[in-house]
């Protein structure tokens, strides 16, 4: 019912406001963006960078190693194009182990770039585990993060996570 609410009165401001609503000529193409991520792959998460720019991060499957890594894009917001000082032409990704999915990102205020997700040994559906990474703000994976630039989390699915592979709360505050 909230949802509803909230819609209703939206659109009663929007059109008490008489404003139409057109997409921007100038951005993308006639205000529409499509963006071609290597191997396909999906955004599932996004986070303001500095400047206005839009970063997007998802996952992509590699048929040839049958392996999931991270996807990030970032788009500058203006024009709707791809920003060329961002990975590899404004596209990076990672694999961390055979399987490495993006669920949700955050920026930290030095720019580099926390994610979550799951991460696992191999796309066989055994040892998933929460796992945590981080990029520099170039999107080059963050080598002094764990050393590895990623963490995992064995879950026992009983007890909860298994801090003897790693202390969780180290993680962070070495972050």
């Amino acid at each position: 019912m909230k949802a509803f609410s909230t819609a209703f009165l939206l659109c009663t401001a929007m059109a008490g406001q008489s404003q139409s609503v057109s997409f921007a000529p100038t951005f993308g193409n006639n205000g529409v963006l499509t963006i071609t991520l290597p191997l396909g792959g999906e955004a599932y998460s996004h986070a303001w960078r500095s400047g206005g720019k839009l970063l997007l991060a998802g996952d992509i499957y590699d048929g040839n190693t049958n392996s999931y890594r991270v996807s990030l894009a970032v788009i500058d917001t203006v024009c709707g194009a791809l920003d060329m000082s961002f990975g590899s032409g404004g596209v990076a990704d990672a694999m961390h182990e055979g399987r490495t999915l993006c669920h949700n990102i955050a920026i930290q205020p030095d720019g580099k770039i926390v994610g979550v997700g799951m991460i696992a040994p191999g796309n066989a559906g055994s040892q998933q585990w929460p796992g945590v990474y981080r990029f520099n703000a170039d999107g080059s994976v963050d080598s002094t993060f764990n050393t590895t630039g990623y963490n995992r989390f064995p879950f026992d699915g009983v007890g909860g996570f298994d801090f003897s592979a790693g202390n969780l709360t180290s993680v962070f505050v070495n972050a």
